[in-house]
């Protein structure tokens, strides 16, 4: 288990259980091996889980329509409510509790649910990419930013 520093709250100190992660989401070892990057896994979950909608409206014989990947603006929101105070993700945080003594999974799946929400995604897809995104800052010592697109 990591403990981290959330950079830019530093009163926050998240503990993120990698392991957990990669129990619930074996497929995240290819992060770890190098096989792929954290981004480009979390832009494939988010692209390929998208589907389903899609396929739905072409049997409505309703032209398919090309949306960008939310991907970037679910990174956008976790960055918001795990390392700003930005009162905005007040609620979240409150249900969040005292994130020094937060548990993985209850941040794993408190975010997931939240994410589903905040998107109108279902949290069957919000799920793995919270997962890759909680697992990236772990391999990145409690590196926050890295959730922020340049």
């Amino acid at each position: 288990m990591t403990t981290l520093d959330s950079q830019s709250s530093p009163a926050a100190r998240i503990r993120i259980d990698a392991g957990f992660l990669l129990r619930q989401f074996p497929s995240l070892v290819q992060i770890r091996r190098k096989h792929r990057t954290w981004d480009d896994y979390g832009h494939k979950l988010a692209s390929e889980m998208e589907v389903p909608a899609r396929t739905v409206r072409a049997m409505a014989d309703q032209p398919e329509i090309k949306k960008p990947s939310e991907w970037p603006r679910a990174k956008q929101l976790i960055h918001g409510v795990l390392a700003t105070r930005d009162s905005e993700y007040a609620a979240i945080r409150k249900r969040l509790g005292d994130l020094e003594k937060t548990s993985t999974p209850l941040l794993f799946s408190t975010l997931g649910m939240w994410l589903a929400g905040a998107l109108g995604m279902s949290i069957s897809v919000t799920n793995p990419m919270v997962a890759v995104m909680l697992f990236a800052v772990a391999e990145a010592d409690g590196d926050w930013d890295i959730l922020v697109d340049r």
